[in-house]
């Protein structure tokens, strides 16, 4: 005869110790990812870095900023290089048109004064017209000869003031060409130097970037080996948990007052009931996450594991652990066998309010509650047997 009463309070004070530690170990769990510690390693090194990244950037803005001025002054300066360099071209070109022409009038007048003082009578020049009758004196001749030569030499007297103008202008010319080459290199200078150091910050900038990476991925490293850290030994402390549950429901089962619960069948399921079917399928889930209200590979709640399970096998259940337990046939819990389903209680609710699937050698495949995977696990872990159903 089966004493469920002992069981029972010995199953409610083991439960509410687990469930109070799960909700610990979960909470710790996630929770851990998001905390930081007060001075995280690197994050000094971070904020220098990028503090360091947004002054070079400002510094690397600012200066393209003066090359863009620069390169406005240098065109300007360029333009006007040019337009004086046109200007000194026409000055001296002018100049070479005044000096040829002082040296050809001058070669005429010489010319014509020759040949009026050769041709003096024979009427074929118009200066012998000046010098015929009386002109063949030495007085007239040489009256005539100054004529000419003081007529050439206000020529060449004129010419020459005008050539004096156009080299001056020259030379002015020069001059404002030699300092605006001068400005226009000095200009071309100045934006190569600007050039160059929005250069070297650049490079910098680069290099600091890789450092923000570099000092960002060993932040995130840390962070993920705390979180496997903390994640293990909240595992190790739930597996702890668990087989001191499954040493006191033991000994609660061996106890005179529990009256003892007689040998859980072990024997293989009847053949053709799917039931092996189901049991590897569900087995095959261990390790997916708990998710309430799932019931596919993505995640599980209890009743959702226990129906996909039998699904596979060619079964259909509810999606609800009261109505499962309602449509399958009540079994006493030493006859139980694998593919039958594990009903446990809630303290203060009549109905059953969590299931696993039974596997054979006292071992059951649940899925428990937000934060921990589908596991292989003792029938006792969850307190109360409510009861045990069979799949019809």
């Amino acid at each position: 005869m089966i004493s469920w009463t002992g069981l029972g309070r010995a199953r409610a004070v083991a439960k509410r110790a687990r469930v109070g530690l799960a909700a610990a170990l979960v909470a710790t769990a996630l929770a851990f990812p998001l905390a930081a510690p007060s001075t995280p390693a690197g994050a000094t090194s971070l904020a220098s870095a990028q503090a360091q990244a947004a002054q070079l950037a400002s510094e690397i803005s600012a200066e393209q900023s003066r090359v863009n001025d620069l390169s406005q002054a240098y065109d300007a300066a360029q333009v006007k290089v040019n337009d004086l360099n046109s200007q000194v071209a026409a000055a001296r070109a002018s100049l070479a048109q005044m000096a040829a022409r002082v040296s050809s009038i001058s070669a005429t007048l010489r010319a014509e004064a020759v040949s009026s003082w050769v041709n003096q009578g024979s009427g074929t020049s118009s200066i012998a017209m000046l010098i015929q009758g009386n002109a063949s004196t030495f007085a007239v001749r040489q009256a005539f000869i100054d004529t000419v030569a003081g007529n050439e030499q206000d020529t060449i007297d004129s010419l020459d003031i005008a050539q004096r103008a156009e080299h001056a202008k020259q030379v002015s010319l020069d001059s404002a060409e030699t300092a605006a080459s001068a400005a226009l290199a000095s200009v071309a200078s100045d934006r190569r130097a600007a050039e160059n150091e929005t250069a070297a910050y650049q490079a910098t900038l680069v290099q600091v970037h890789g450092q923000i990476a570099t000092i960002l991925a060993q932040i995130q490293a840390q962070k993920q080996a705390a979180a496997q850290a903390a994640a293990q030994a909240a595992a190790q402390q739930l597996a702890a948990q668990q087989a001191a549950q499954a040493a006191q429901a033991a000994q609660v089962v061996a106890s005179p007052s529990g009256g003892g619960l007689g040998q859980i069948s072990t024997a293989p399921p009847p053949s053709g009931s799917g039931a092996a079917e189901a049991v590897a399928v569900a087995e095959q889930q261990i390790g997916t996450p708990y998710v309430w209200g799932g019931a596919a590979p993505g995640g599980f709640d209890c009743s959702g594991l226990v129906m996909y399970a039998w699904a596979a096998a060619g079964v259909s259940l509810p999606h609800y652990t009261v109505s499962q337990y309602d449509d399958t046939t009540e079994i006493p819990l030493a006859d139980a066998q694998p593919g039958d389903i594990i009903f446990y209680d809630v303290p203060g609710v009549q109905e059953p309010g969590h299931e696993a699937l039974y596997i054979g050698n006292g071992q059951v495949v649940a899925a428990n509650e937000t934060g921990t995977l589908v596991q292989n696990q003792s029938i006792y872990y969850d307190g109360t047997i409510m009861g045990v159903g069979r799949v019809n």
